[in-house]
This record gives structure tokens, sequence and C-alpha cells, in this order.
């Protein structure tokens, strides 16, 4: 009888582990599979290009600024 008892306690124990495990791959999948959209969807979508600004005195004359925005220095001419 215990032979009985412990076989049916181990293929229980099998089963719960191999149910955890399968809930475990489930989520990481759905993990996976929102990654990889929101991944695709960043890279297929265009990024606005900046229009330039121009900046004139109030006579109507160009005006020259420089500055550096951290990226570089900016001349506007």
């Amino acid at each position: 009888m215990q032979s009985i008892t412990s076989i049916l306690l181990t293929v229980a124990g099998i089963a719960v582990l191999s149910l955890f495990g399968f809930v475990a791959l489930s989520l990481f999948m759905v993990f996976a599979g929102i990654l990889s959209v929101t991944l695709l969807a960043r890279a297929v979508m265009l990024k606005p290009k900046q229009a330039p600004v121009y900046a004139e005195a109030r006579d109507g004359r160009r005006v020259t600024r420089v500055w550096n925005d951290g990226k570089g220095t900016i001349i506007d001419m």
C-alpha cells in the first residue's frame, strides 16, 4: 500500500512541477511577444523631420547666432 501511495505522490508532484513549468513558459512567451511587437513598432515608426527655424532682426536683416546645444555647435546664419 505504501508503494502505491508513493507512486501516486510522485506522479502528482511531477504533474504539479510540469504545470508550474508550463505556466512559467507561457508567461515568458507572452512577455517576449509583447517585447517583440514593441520593438518592431519602434523600428517601423518614422521620426518626424524637424523644420528649420530662421531668425531675423526686426528690420528684416538676417542675424547670425552661434550656440552649443550639447550635441555640437550650431551656427544659424
